[in-house]
């Protein structure tokens, strides 16, 4: 196939848990331009990363027609892609998908999410695509094999990376944390991750707390806090600068959000606080721990100082 289209709506961790598809059919059609359908600000975080070759925007007026009559050259323009896929997080979205079809010749499916499947989003997406590929070079690819964010070599990343010391000392490890999360009740209470990384800091660890949008309900108790040495406050970093943060840090701690997604797609050993009722669906894949309860305030700062420490071993 020439020329793919994708469709992947939603925030940045919707994006995320598609990545290790996106990647699936990277692999299978390396010849292929892949063009990816999504918010811009999260779609380039991917372009940049080579596993994208073109990010159309949602919010572009190109796509108006599917929620009108499409003229001509719009079907013209769909039915130039070979192929059309996308995902979707509830069946309910499925007029999205027929809009798409009815307006074009080119073939394709669009795969919706089953929460009775039991398990995360981000699986459930990949054996899918994996199925609907069955029969392609490469049938040996895993999931594991897919779900890596490729560096991203962008100049002056590093310039926000905790300082090196000055001294021959041995260098100290660094932290990100991200209290924050698009919904409030899936927050761990601030003044807990500030006790977190006064824990740290008592070990030896640097690091920073990133917030971004989300989070401006945080700033003013953020910005009458005071960080111990080594520790400060990144308000609202590009994506890709944090991609660079993530990908350095010895640790990461954060919530079920977007930000926590991004750090399992960057490698990145951590620990993510969850309401019990988000973890089957959205726990995020590699090498970030899962720590729920049905009420996530009732977690205890104790019992994640206890999972960092066996995280950092």
């Amino acid at each position: 196939m020439k020329s793919i289209l994708l469709f992947r709506l939603g925030g940045l961790g919707d994006l995320l848990v598609a990545l290790p598809s996106v990647q699936l059919i990277r692999r299978r059609f390396p010849e292929s331009s892949l063009s990816l359908v999504c918010r811009a600000e999260y779609g380039r975080l991917l372009e940049e990363a080579g596993v994208v070759d073109a990010v159309f925007s949602i919010e572009d007026s190109r796509w108006l027609p599917l929620f009108d009559d499409a003229p001509e050259d719009f079907r013209e323009w769909l039915s130039g892609f070979n192929f059309i896929l996308g995902w979707l997080q509830k069946e309910t979205s499925r007029p999205f998908e027929r809009k798409i079809f009815d307006r074009t010749a080119s073939c394709g499916r669009f795969i919706v999410y089953e929460p009775q499947s039991g398990i995360p989003v981000s699986r459930y997406f990949f054996d899918r695509t994996f199925a609907l590929l069955e029969g392609r070079p490469q049938a040996d690819d895993k999931f594991e094999d897919c779900h890596r964010l490729p560096s991203l070599k962008t100049k002056g990343r590093d310039q926000r990376l905790p300082r090196k010391p000055e001294t021959p000392a041995r260098q100290k490890k660094s932290a990100v944390i991200h209290p924050g999360s698009g919904n409030e009740t899936k927050c761990w209470p601030l003044e807990n991750f500030l006790a977190i990384i006064e824990f740290l800091h008592q070990k030896g660890i640097e690091g920073c707390l990133v917030t971004g949008e989300a989070e401006a309900r945080m700033e003013r108790k953020i910005l009458d806090s005071r960080f111990p040495p080594g520790w400060s406050w990144l308000g609202r970093p590009p994506l890709i600068e944090l991609a660079g943060l993530l990908e350095h840090a010895a640790v990461y701690i954060g919530n079920d959000s977007g930000v926590t997604h991004l750090a399992a797609a960057c490698g990145t050993r951590g620990l993510a606080l969850f309401r019990k009722d988000k973890e089957v669906a959205w726990k995020p894949f590699g090498r970030i721990n899962v720590l729920s309860a049905a009420d996530i305030a009732t977690i205890t700062v104790e019992s994640v100082i206890e999972k960092i420490g066996l995280i950092m071993l």
